[in-house]
């Protein structure tokens, strides 16, 4: 209505009217996608558990299931070497164990193999698929993940609609290498911006965290992490859970 009395009573504002009118469609479809994923789950998740498929994957199986019951939230499924069948397979097999209501699996990269399979989501980097397009093959329910190495990519993160972020890396790791680490005083600096600026978007810190210094991730503002190898390469994972667990939910 607004945009027909214009072009009748101020037609060089019509234009301008009829943009607005197509960002606010772009804005409501937006809301209606987000309000469809479970992003209550998310908020309440604290423990990320980053697993390969090199295992067997009866075993595989067997050690979702043990860490699953110990208190791990989020499966993220990462395995670069992998073949995109080997990746389904372990998929398929993760979510066919765990309670979707307990443990949330979500997939590394393959955004193709994500939006087909129906597992929760999918973890990009900076360097992989972009987030809108990302997001333009992603099922509306699925959430979206995105790596941060700086202040800068995390505020700008907020602007491109991510689900959730990870922070780091900020130890060495053993399961990837980094040429340098954003440490402690990225998460801090992170931890402070997003209180004040977007304290609805979940952040994991990631990189080389264990029992020995997750005291120092909580004291840079952090009670969300995301782990891999002091998991799932322990002698007894479900004993590093619940000691991860009890370091996160301490107050």
């Amino acid at each position: 209505m607004l945009e027909e009395t214009a072009k009748v009573l101020a037609p060089q504002e019509s234009p301008r009217i009829e943009r607005f009118r197509y960002l606010v469609y772009d804005l409501n479809a937006s809301l209606q996608l987000a309000c469809q994923r479970d992003l209550e789950f998310l908020r309440c998740a604290k423990l990320y558990v980053l697993v390969d498929c090199k295992l067997p994957v009866e075993f595989f199986a067997q050690r979702l299931r043990e860490i699953s019951d110990a208190g791990v939230d989020l499966i993220q499924i990462r395995d670069k070497q992998a073949d995109p069948v080997r990746v389904i397979q372990y998929a398929r097999q993760a979510l066919d164990l765990l309670d979707k209501s307990r443990t949330q699996v979500v997939i590394n990269d393959r955004v193709d193999i994500a939006a087909t399979m129906g597992v929760s989501g999918v973890h990009v980097g900076q360097e992989d698929l972009s987030v809108g397009s990302a997001r333009r093959l992603l099922q509306p329910w699925q959430v979206l993940g995105l790596s941060t190495h700086d202040l800068g990519q995390v505020q700008a993160s907020i602007g491109l609609g991510v689900d959730y972020i990870g922070c780091g890396p900020t130890f060495a790791s053993k399961t990837k290498s980094f040429g340098e680490f954003s440490g402690t005083a990225f998460l801090q600096a992170a931890a402070e911006w997003l209180r004040a600026n977007a304290p609805g978007v979940p952040a994991y810190a990631i990189g080389g965290i264990d029992l020995e210094n997750l005291p120092r991730v909580r004291q840079a503002g952090f009670d969300r992490i995301a782990v891999s190898s002091c998991v799932w390469n322990a002698q007894n994972p479900a004993m590093v859970v619940e000691k991860l667990r009890s370091g996160l939910d301490r107050i």
